[in-house]
């Protein structure tokens, strides 16, 4: 038996590198204008980390902020999961009001129907990058005119780009590498 399929609308995202410096306060002032904002990152520590400095930058009343990721005991990551899948998925009553930022590691990447406006990600391979992204603008919505679908890959600061050594190269990347 086969079905065909109509494909989806184009989806055209702009692609920015943005340094690492300044991430936290970026994604806050996104989620305070009323966006929701999908920070993925490569490990654990670094998710934790970029949690770490949301919360310490946020202000009360401001907007949500959580982090999920696969080292959740069981019951805490069913919760904070069916939580977030409910708050980024199709229902735009279920989306938060005042914005939101969700941190994460890669267990957001498939098989999961989240929405986000923002994507802010770590450099990853291809495959991974492609999957994250399609995370963006998944359902219909109203969008605020002149609104653009972009993820933003966080790349180390420095000259190691050009001419670098593997080592130097891996050392720029850190635990992501």
């Amino acid at each position: 038996f086969e079905l065909s399929v109509a494909p989806g609308p184009e989806k055209a995202v702009t692609i920015r590198l943005v340094p690492p410096a300044g991430l936290a306060e970026a994604c806050l002032g996104r989620a305070a204008a009323g966006e929701c904002v999908l920070w993925i990152r490569n490990t654990v520590a670094e998710a934790q980390e970029s949690y770490r400095l949301l919360k310490g930058a946020s202000v009360v009343g401001g907007p949500e902020i959580g982090l999920l990721h696969a080292r959740h005991p069981l019951f805490r990551r069913e919760h904070l999961e069916e939580h977030w899948m409910s708050a980024l998925g199709k229902d735009p009553a279920c989306r938060p009001v005042g914005g939101c930022v969700l941190v994460s590691t890669q267990v957001v990447e498939q098989s999961v129907d989240i929405d986000a406006d923002l994507l802010v990600t770590d450099l990853a391979p291809t495959d991974m990058l492609l999957q994250r992204i399609g995370r963006l603008w998944r359902h219909e919505r109203n969008r605020p005119p002149g609104a653009e679908c972009q993820a933003w890959i966080s790349i180390p600061e420095g000259d190691f780009r050009e001419r670098a050594t593997a080592a130097e190269i891996k050392e720029a990347l850190g635990a992501s590498a």
